[in-house]
């Protein structure tokens, strides 16, 4: 099981680095943002959860994520 989360806040610098080790060790890419907002103006998708959801049961992944402090 090879999984990799890069968290932290907007603008940090989170999704360069993802997709070199991406790259480097030819791990599926995923960012969080592509996944929630599916159209113009922001929009939603009301199947975020289900597709998290099934990114995160994969055996190998690298997710960057904004980082939450709450």
């Amino acid at each position: 099981m090879e999984r990799i989360l890069v968290a932290g806040i907007s603008g940090a610098g989170k999704s360069t680095p993802a997709r070199r080790v991406s790259r480097l060790l030819d791990l599926p890419y995923h960012e969080i943002d592509t996944l929630h907002f599916t159209g113009p103006g922001w929009a939603v998708n009301s199947g975020f959860a289900e597709e998290v959801s099934r990114v995160a049961a994969g055996p190998r992944w690298i997710v960057d994520s904004v980082g939450w402090d709450g």
